[in-house]
């Protein structure tokens, strides 16, 4: 699981949506703490209303949240 590295945004759905749920806070705004999981070569973060995974796929950071379906794609920049 190679995280390292800088990435930079390539594209994006969903993503204002998932920013306001956002700060580790719930969709309902309660605050509360999680742990990340690695799995498999993905990290995950499981919040009480949403699934947050991030993997890298080659040189792109991929990741992905079951909150309205968000999809970020970053590309490992040098």
């Amino acid at each position: 699981m190679a995280f390292t590295g800088k990435y930079v945004l390539e594209s994006q759905e969903n993503y204002k949506d998932f920013l306001k749920a956002l700060e580790l806070e719930t969709v309902d705004g309660d605050i509360f703490k999680t742990t990340v999981t690695p799995d498999g070569g993905k990290l995950k973060i499981q919040f009480p209303k949403y699934l947050y995974t991030a993997e890298v796929v080659g040189d792109k950071l991929v990741e992905v949240s079951t909150y309205n379906l968000t999809l970020m794609i970053s590309k490992k920049i040098k």
